[in-house]
């Protein structure tokens, strides 16, 4: 992986892409064949290798896990009902068991969806903070839960969760925030909730996709030195919807990843992704993925490499638009 990494920053695979690029020929990874619906992938492929996509859901977060051995795994619901109608689309029509979710911290572009999947879902276990937030969203929520008698949990940094081959390794959070509130920050700045989120890494074989939540470059600070040894990862989920208060220079370094994949909505108010982070990501060679410009995004791992599909087809010199 190492040898790979660094011909992908040399200089001479910068000379290829260049010309690549200049030829019109480089695409920013294949459509999926084929993608089935409007509102997703289509169903997901039983081929014993897993499967990763980041939902498309506008401004806000939703992705599935599916395991090589057949779990389901959900982190974060995003910020409406879409999110029904695309894992519908994904898994198998009779699969209507979610057997991990995860919710990386109760802000309702990651919550809302949530309500209607635990309607309509079994799903059997819960990982969340506990972190107080007393939104009607948020307290519809644990309504919910209660109502159904959910197994849950609060992860903390050093648990390892398995699926057959397949480790969630959790790095944060350090502390127990079960029962807390915290307090927010001024508005569209960074802290407060966002740096309760769940972040883990997902390990198949000898490849890694890091989740990020909404933690800020704080967390990622804390992460440098508490877990630099382990944060390496092929693809990185860029923290916060690519927000200035997110993915420092140090942090990025310590990631190392080959592609970051930004979920962010197309023309939002908060200017996400950042000029800053898309800059920083360009010039460290990472291939940019967002949803707000390739849609659904489709990451495979066969336990040696990660491919990336796109549901919109964008040209490598278009992705950091």
């Amino acid at each position: 992986m190492s040898t790979i990494r660094s011909f992908l920053r040399s200089r001479w695979f910068s000379r290829i892409l260049a010309g690549a690029v200049i030829a019109g020929v480089l695409s920013l990874g294949s459509v999926l064949e084929p993608w089935g619906t409007a509102t997703g992938p289509g169903r997901l492929a039983d081929d014993g290798k897993l499967h990763v996509i980041f939902f498309d859901v506008g401004q806000g977060d939703a992705a599935l896990i599916r395991t090589p051995t057949g779990e389901d795994i959900l982190v974060d619901g995003g910020p409406d009902t879409s999110v029904i109608q695309k894992l519908g689309a994904a898994l198998p029509k009779d699969d209507r068991d979610i057997e991990l979710l995860i919710l990386t911290h109760p802000h309702a572009d990651h919550l809302t969806g949530l309500l209607e999947i635990l309607r309509r879902y079994q799903v059997r276990r819960l990982m969340m903070t506990g972190v107080v937030h007393t939104t009607d969203v948020h307290e519809s929520f644990l309504k919910e839960v209660r109502n159904r008698d959910i197994d849950t949990e609060t992860p903390r940094a050093g648990e390892v969760v398995s699926f057959g081959e397949t480790r969630l390794e959790f790095f944060w959070p350090l502390e127990e925030w079960s029962g807390r509130r915290v307090s927010e920050t001024g508005p569209g700045e960074g802290g407060g909730l966002n740096d309760t989120s769940i972040v883990f890494r997902l390990v198949y074989g000898q490849t890694e996709v890091l989740f990020m939540g909404d933690a800020t470059s704080e967390v990622e600070e804390e992460l440098v030195v508490s877990a630099s040894s382990t944060l390496v990862s092929d693809l990185l989920k860029v923290g916060h919807h690519g927000s200035k208060y997110s993915t420092s220079r140090v942090f990025l370094a310590a990631v190392d990843p080959e592609n970051a994949l930004i979920s962010s909505g197309k023309g939002n108010s908060y200017g996400h992704p950042a000029y800053r982070v898309i800059k920083l990501l360009r010039d460290a060679g990472v291939r940019i993925l967002r949803t707000d410009t390739h849609g659904d995004i489709l990451a495979t791992s066969d336990g040696g490499k990660i491919d990336i599909q796109t549901e919109n087809e964008v040209l490598a010199s278009e992705s950091g638009n």
